[in-house]
């Protein structure tokens, strides 16, 4: 399994765990192309803007959308994720 992988697997744990997870929780680089990559399988994440503590900008909170369907997308691409 490749570092990708295992950071998707732990975000989509997270997320279905419901968490509320944004790029600096993640020890990646470029952690936004995780949340892209869920997005892309068709899972849908609520993104909310929360200002950053250091500087004026911003970062992206994202959580899972809780619908039945979006959780049963969401288990299914874990679970292929975890098979591969």
């Amino acid at each position: 399994m490749n570092t990708k992988t295992t950071h998707l697997i732990n975000i989509i744990n997270g997320l279905l765990k419901g968490n509320r997870l944004s790029s600096i929780d993640i020890k990646a680089s470029n952690s936004n192309q995780y949340f892209c990559t869920i997005k892309n399988n068709g899972i849908e994440l609520i993104e909310v803007k929360k200002p950053n503590l250091t500087n004026k900008g911003y970062h992206l909170e994202r959580r899972l959308n809780l619908t039945q369907k979006n959780i049963n997308k969401a288990k299914k691409y874990l679970h292929k994720l975890i098979n591969k």
